[in-house]
């Protein structure tokens, strides 16, 4: 299964993120009319790919990262502070993950608006 979601993942990265992206930035640099519409399909990408690989991970009980949870999935709370499980499980696992959906939300229902109301 770990292959599967990392084949999944690095798949959408450079088949649909990566040319979106490129996209977007072109349309953005040129101030295309058409830059809203690929702002909404990388933004939902993104959510979509925060959502299957971190939460498929805590599903699974984190058997790849550095967690705070010991085998029977109980929290451990004398490794949740040490400095691997701090910059591994906290800042890489939960705060800029969430960082990178809540902002891909922010973006795509801002340009989804404007394609619906404005157009």
């Amino acid at each position: 299964y770990v292959g599967v979601v990392v084949l999944l993942t690095s798949l959408q990265e450079l088949c649909i993120q990566t040319p979106c992206g490129l996209f977007l930035f072109y349309a953005y640099w040129r101030g295309s009319s058409w830059r809203l519409g690929v702002e909404v399909i990388f933004n939902m990408w993104s959510i979509a790919g925060v959502w299957y690989f971190y939460v498929s991970e805590a599903i699974l009980g984190f058997p790849n990262v550095h967690a705070p949870v010991t085998s029977d999935g109980r929290f451990d709370l004398s490794s949740a502070l040490s400095f691997d499980t701090v910059y591994k499980f906290w800042i890489g696992f939960v705060i800029f993950p969430a960082l990178w959906a809540c902002v891909s939300h922010l973006r795509f229902t801002l340009s989804f608006v404007v394609v619906v109301f404005y157009f």
